[in-house]
């Protein structure tokens, strides 16, 4: 992977860390969250519909699919913060990726990764696994168990989608593919966010709507960035580097929102840049 893609991935972990970061404002998680994919596909339009309706058939079915997908991500992950906080969702959501993006890269793509990729891998999902072991305690009277399996629930669907758009975005132009995915996965999410949720997501857009907007904007930059870098090279790569997001989402638990610290925190963020340091020499 060149430097290039390094830098794209560590910008795209920093601005992904600080969108979630920012969820913590929604008082419902998951309508929050639906009206940032709702913001997103609305600022997306702008660039994308000049050339969207020269998709071809095969591009529109990959961006179906990963709607879908990502429709179930914001679920879960809504799920995932309504019980739980950043430090012990963040962590598990972000480390179980790449070991399912691997999985599936081989599977579905026959990416193999090199003893280079493979170590950096290892050692960006032992880095968050170290992050995750020293994070916040939970609250009195709150199992870590729901959150955790929601987190590597979305971890999965993260590697999915992942795969599916490694593909997409070899097809079609990234703006104009992520509008489309986003798309679909707000419409997905419509029935059920504007009928059994639709009083919490009006109370959402009043008190956070400038929260939401500011979302969907980074959620769009951060993805976008992760598209170009799936152009020229490989998802498993791709996937762990995107793990560097861990490094900035533990600063800013420690220094912004005054979680406690300790060593396996400190000794997690510096696995991970070794390991994005291996992935970066790998081919």
């Amino acid at each position: 992977m060149g430097a290039r893609e390094i830098l794209m991935l560590c910008g795209s972990g920093f601005i992904h860390a600080s969108w979630n970061a920012l969820c913590k404002k929604g008082a419902d998680k998951q309508a929050f969250l639906w009206l940032s994919v709702a913001s997103a596909s609305a600022l997306l339009a702008v660039p994308a519909m000049p050339r969207v309706f020269l998709v071809s058939r095969p591009v529109v079915g990959l961006a179906f699919v990963s709607g879908l997908l990502q429709a179930l991500y914001f679920l879960l992950l809504g799920k995932a913060y309504g019980s739980g906080g950043l430090s012990t969702v963040y962590p598990i959501a972000r480390g179980s990726a790449p070991v399912f993006a691997a999985l599936f890269g081989w599977a579905l793509l026959k990416e193999i990764p090199s003893a280079p990729g493979a170590v950096g891998i290892a050692l960006v999902a032992g880095g968050i696994l170290a992050a995750h072991l020293g994070s916040s305690k939970p609250r009195p009277g709150q199992s870590p168990a729901g959150p955790a399996v929601y987190a590597i629930l979305t971890g999965a669907v993260t590697a999915a989608y992942s795969a599916v758009d490694r593909v997409g975005v070899s097809l079609e132009y990234p703006p104009v593919y992520l509008f489309l995915v986003f798309a679909f996965a707000c419409g997905a999410l419509a029935p059920y966010m504007l009928t059994s949720r639709r009083e919490r997501v009006l109370s959402e857009w009043i008190s956070n709507r400038a929260v939401v907007a500011a979302v969907g904007v980074l959620s769009s930059l951060a993805y976008l960035l992760v598209l170009f870098a799936l152009t020229s090279a490989k998802t498993a790569y791709v996937s762990a580097v995107r793990e560097v997001s861990i490094v900035f989402a533990t600063l800013l638990g420690v220094f912004v929102f005054k979680e406690p610290s300790s060593p396996s925190r400190l000794l997690g963020p510096l696995m991970i840049i070794c390991g994005v340091a291996c992935i970066g020499s790998a081919r």
